[in-house]
């Protein structure tokens, strides 16, 4: 009887390093946006840890919401102190 299904990583460790840098991140702030240590990103990363497909998900979802943070140009008042 088989209890795992096998199931192909659709973000391999180099994509997930390139969007990473692509949006400025170090591997702290990432793992602080997706709600995880930074050595479980190092771990991704240098693919020491094998990611689960809900972990592909979450990681694909929070890259997006990140990407498109970082393609919307902020709207006037932002960022200002007050």
């Amino acid at each position: 009887m088989q209890l795992f299904k096998a199931y192909t990583v659709s973000m391999d460790a180099q994509e997930l390093i390139r969007r990473r840098e692509a949006l400025g991140l170090s591997r702290r702030a990432f793992a602080k946006e997706v709600g995880v240590d930074h050595v479980t990103v190092w771990r991704w990363e240098t693919e020491s840890r094998r990611r689960i497909p809900a972990t592909d998900q979450m990681l694909e979802r929070t890259l997006k919401r990140l990407e498109r943070r970082r393609a919307t140009p902020p709207t006037s008042g932002e960022g200002e102190g007050k």
